[in-house]
This record gives structure tokens, sequence and C-alpha cells, in this order.
């Protein structure tokens, strides 16, 4: 074969693996950031409702009286359910017992949550008193992921944290991008 087409054809080939990296390089990037966003929404939602949680209102929902501090809770997680499209928002106590769910009250408050085994290195070190979200977990409708903040008294003391359950929905869109590219 003559020389300028083993050139041609090397030049061509450069171009094309150059572009399929450039474009898995531009992918990741994509995913990444699509993943690191839905991350910090998660966790600014359940830094906000849990800076909203008084002492006063976690200890009378612990008691599990249909109170004022039980009800003003109750109120405060459905309304960020509804208003936000996650899947589940709710209050647990530092033995991940929960206080409070926007879901399925009857059958989840009073009980060790289920997050303390689908999303359980985050539930602790929210309990620790540090932020976290959880890598994806099955979901009865799906994958989902959890945003944990602590909620704190005057001094600081962790009481407990606020769960904010979320289905991502970046992954088929990162999906999508994949096969176009």
């Amino acid at each position: 074969m003559p020389r300028h087409l083993v050139l041609v054809a090397s030049f061509v080939l450069a171009v094309l693996l150059a572009t399929a990296v450039s474009a898995w390089v531009a992918w990741r990037g994509v995913a990444g950031a699509l993943e690191t966003e839905f991350e910090q929404r998660v966790g600014r939602i359940a830094a906000t409702a849990a800076h909203e949680v008084g002492a006063a209102d976690l200890a009378d929902a612990r008691l599990h009286a249909e109170g004022g501090g039980y009800l003003a809770l109750e109120v405060q997680l459905v309304t960020l359910r509804t208003s936000t499209g996650v899947a589940n928002a709710a209050l647990l106590d530092p033995a991940a017992v929960t206080v409070v769910d926007a879901r399925d009250s009857d059958r989840a408050e009073g009980r060790v949550s289920a997050l303390d085994s689908l999303a359980g290195p985050a539930l602790r070190r929210a309990l620790a008193g540090r932020p976290a979200v959880s890598p994806p977990y099955d979901g009865p409708d799906g994958p989902l992921r959890a945003g944990f903040a602590p909620v704190r008294d005057g001094a600081g003391r962790v009481l407990g944290v606020v769960a904010v359950e979320a289905a991502p929905a970046y992954p088929p869109v990162v999906a999508r991008l994949g096969r176009t590219l």
C-alpha cells in the first residue's frame, strides 16, 4: 500500500479515536454533573426541613400524641413531600426509629426505619452530625436515593435526622445521551 494512503488511514483512525474519547469524557462529565446536582438538591431539601424542626416539636412527636408538635411536623413533612415531588420525607430519632413519616405513618412510625439497612452509612453520618446522601437503593417503585440532615437542639446536639427519599431522574437522561453519542 502506498505510504500516503497509510498516513491518511492513520490520520482518520486517530481522528475517530479522538472523537470517541472526547465524547466519552463529555458523557462522563455530564453524568457526574447531573448526579452532583441531584445530590445537592436532595441534601438541600433535607437540610431545609431539618432547620424547621424544633426540639419541643420533636419531643412532642416522639410521644406519638396527636398534639401540636406531632401535627406540625406531620403537616410540614407531608407538604414537603407533595410540593417537591420527593418519594417520602420522614423524621427519625437517634436510634433510627421513625417518629413522623409523610408517606405511610401507620406502618412506619414507631419502628426502625427501613433506611437503617437501605442507606445505613449515610444515615449514620447524619446521626453523627454531618449531612449525607445515600447511594441508589431499590425502592418500592424503582431506584431511590436518600438525603439526610441532622436535627439539632439549641446547644448543637443531634436530636434526630430528616430523611428525604427521591427517585433520581438523571439515569435515563445519561443513558439516552450515551446512546446518542
